[in-house]
């Protein structure tokens, strides 16, 4: 209503937490725009097209979120099913803001899982791609169950302790070959659902293990 003020706040999908806020009165025009730089981190902004996405388990709406520097581009969002076929696509025509945001209403597609969402540009290639959670679906319930049933230990779900159990099978001999498998083992988890992790979280953790497997090589060579 004009001439009130709000609170927006931004929830963090993975553990429903407050990710920031900021207020925002309805004091002048129709429109107001809210960029949280630290949240979508510094690709985002740099990268001459930036993507990210946003679901709601509940009211199953998927938002597509694009950045691209100057204003007027074009590019196209394809929901995909389970199987690899586009299920839903559309194309977005001489964008006038360089963020550009669209929802989804994706329930009638809930039974065509594992759910995701590519970008692509006007040139026809693609620039973003991935599921609508963190990782494929295909066991979520199944994680849901464990969480409901079984908690979290100071504020992690007990299932992000897998990889830990995993690593512990390799002993200081196999560490090299280990920091491999580990990371590898994450991979599998995290697609199909076992655990949620954001992308850039698992390139960081390969990065990691390349760096320890070097540097293993080099010190017991």
């Amino acid at each position: 209503m004009y001439g009130q003020c709000y609170v927006l706040e931004y929830i963090k999908i993975l553990d429903s937490s407050v990710a920031d806020s900021s207020t925002i009165c309805a004091d002048d025009v129709a429109f107001k725009e809210d960029i949280i730089n630290t949240e979508l981190g510094f690709t985002f902004w740099s990268a001459p097209w930036g993507a990210s996405h946003s679901y709601n388990s509940t009211s199953h709406i998927l938002t597509t979120i694009v950045h691209h520097v100057p204003v007027g581009y074009n590019y196209t969002v394809n929901i995909i099913n389970g199987t690899g076929d586009i299920i839903l696509t559309q194309a977005f025509t001489n964008v006038t803001t360089e963020i550009d945001n669209n929802d989804f209403n994706v329930t009638s597609y809930l039974n065509q899982t594992a759910l995701r969402v590519e970008y692509i540009n006007e040139d026809g290639r693609l620039f973003y791609n991935q599921y609508f959670e963190t990782g494929g679906d295909w066991l979520v319930s199944i994680r849901n169950a464990f969480e409901t049933n079984i908690g979290e230990f100071e504020g992690w779900g007990m299932l992000m302790f897998l990889p830990i159990i995993f690593a512990a099978i390799f002993t200081r001999n196999t560490a090299g070959i280990g920091g491999g498998m580990v990371v590898a083992f994450i991979g599998v988890i995290v697609v199909f659902g076992v655990i949620q992790l954001p992308d850039n979280v698992i390139w960081l953790i390969a990065f990691v293990a390349v760096i320890g497997i070097l540097a293993y090589r080099v010190v017991f060579q």
